[in-house]
């Protein structure tokens, strides 16, 4: 099986990952950043079994309109052939807004991004989830790492 998690930032996908990594130990772990040449690792990701995937087209899809001129593939067929493998598992880290943008103050750094723009991702994602009603969510204020792992992951093993 391939997990693709995603979502905005500080929406709970690395914390997902490290508890999925920690029970699933014989899957390999890739994340996938937010840049411009993302389609050969995003293609051969998918040829991979047994792999946690961090970001995937959805990320490309919204990152890319929100900080570039657009995607850097076509998105339709990398969503097309992400989904034509059954056994896929799409998960959308998605916790309220509020969270989000609490966890995101916290973390900030170098103050790069702001919150228009988080927000403005985080709504985008919320589009997603209405678009592609497949992707399961993880919302990590109301069900921890381990009880979201044991309904959604081992009952599709």
């Amino acid at each position: 099986m391939k997990i693709i998690l995603e979502g905005p930032d500080c929406a709970g996908k690395t914390t997902l990952a490290t508890a999925l990594k920690g029970k699933l130990t014989d899957y390999l772990y890739i994340h996938h950043g937010q840049y411009k040449h993302a389609y050969k690792p995003h293609l051969d990701s998918l040829k991979l079994e047994s792999v946690i995937i961090d970001r995937h087209w959805p990320s490309e899809l919204i990152y890319s309109t929100i900080f570039r001129s657009g995607p850097a593939y076509d998105i339709n067929k990398m969503e097309l052939l992400a989904r034509a493998q059954v056994n896929n598992k799409f998960i959308l880290c998605l916790p309220p807004k509020s969270k989000v943008l609490s966890r995101f103050e916290e973390r900030r750094k170098d103050g790069d991004e702001d919150f228009d723009s988080v927000s403005r991702v985080y709504d985008s994602y919320v589009l997603l989830k209405n678009m592609f009603p497949y992707f399961t969510i993880f919302n990590y204020a109301e069900e921890s790492t381990d009880e979201f792992i044991k309904r959604e992951i081992y009952q599709q093993k």
